[in-house]
């Protein structure tokens, strides 16, 4: 997107009227932009429970990304009752944006697994480049198109997901990446159960 700050400066500077609708304008992007993530986790959410439905064993259960958006950490999460206790996948506020799996007590509970686990994740197209923290045993730092929810397209197509306006792109972007954790989790912690997920 072209930088336009001189010409909205300008237009500022020209009247009275002018710089009053500017300063009003900056002062409520904060909340226009908290109700874009939040209306964005939500259809992303709504898509999720139609892949993965409670009648199945599924669960969103951290919802801070729609509640409240703008606090760092925020968190939507996705898992399934057979998984081990707070074992989830989910995605996270931060600059960049992350997403993997959230689990603070793995280095309690999943001794010994954490490496099988990890190279499982990095053969799913996603180039070694997993890190991890205290909480998240393994998770990616968004730095692709996606990765900065305050950049102009961001926000643009987190507008059209929230109007329900093609393309959308930043909805099915998210929504595959949890689709290809999920299921490789799944199938790790579960390969004998042949869980039927709907494709």
């Amino acid at each position: 997107m072209p930088d336009l700050t001189q010409e909205i400066h300008n237009y500022a500077m020209e009247s009275d009227d002018n710089l009053i609708v500017f300063v009003q304008t900056a002062r409520s992007f904060d909340k226009l932009r908290k109700k874009l993530i939040s209306g964005f986790a939500q259809k992303l959410e709504e898509k999720l429970k139609q892949k993965y439905p409670t009648i199945k064993g599924w669960m969103v259960d951290d919802r801070t990304l729609i509640e409240n958006p703008l606090k760092m950490n925020s968190l939507l999460t996705i898992r399934h009752e057979s998984w081990l206790q707070n074992l989830k996948v989910g995605i996270g506020m931060q600059k960049p944006i992350y997403y993997g799996i959230y689990w603070k007590e793995y280095k309690s509970l999943f001794p010994g697994r954490g490496k099988d686990i990890f190279e499982l994740m990095n053969n799913k197209n996603f180039d070694n480049r997993s890190r991890k923290d205290e909480w998240f045993p393994w998770f990616i730092q968004n730095e692709e198109r996606f990765g900065d929810w305050f950049r102009e397209e961001t926000l643009v197509s987190m507008r059209q997901v929230v109007r329900g306006e093609p393309p959308a792109e930043i909805l099915n972007f998210f929504y595959d990446k949890f689709v290809v954790i999920i299921e490789a989790l799944d199938r790790y912690l579960n390969p004998v159960a042949g869980r039927d997920i709907e494709r």
